[in-house]
């Protein structure tokens, strides 16, 4: 998941500001853009903003290697929030098993192969 967080000065005077926010312990944050600092899974982002200014700052997460399967994982940046989930399988569609579309595949060569042998063999 991917969060982009902007922060707005909407005064007219320059503002301090502080800005933490902390996702979802499944959930591994990858990379951090801007002047944030991270601290497991704590973001913070603090500074000075000049009158109608704004800053941004994108923080990339990931669904962490050892989250058992299946899972809902649910976490809020500031005033958004996600859902991720996963099934422990994926249902019966009626598609062809790999096994099944090679199988076919050699059928079909293994067809086309007598056809022109045979068409060979009469025009002889």
């Amino acid at each position: 998941m991917t969060w982009t967080v902007t922060i707005t000065n909407n005064g007219d005077d320059s503002e301090d500001f502080d800005f933490t926010t902390t996702v979802n312990d499944n959930l591994e944050i990858i990379s951090v853009s801007g002047s944030a600092s991270v601290s497991g899974n704590t973001v913070t982002i603090s500074g000075t903003l000049d009158a109608y200014a704004s800053t941004t700052v994108v923080i990339r997460t990931r669904v962490g290697a050892d989250t058992p399967v299946p899972f809902v994982i649910t976490t809020q940046v500031g005033g958004a929030s996600a859902s991720v989930l996963s099934v422990s399988e994926l249902p019966n569609t009626g598609e062809a098993s790999r096994l099944r579309q090679w199988l076919l595949l050699l059928g079909a060569v293994t067809t086309l192969g007598f056809v022109g042998y045979w068409r060979l063999r009469t025009t002889e």
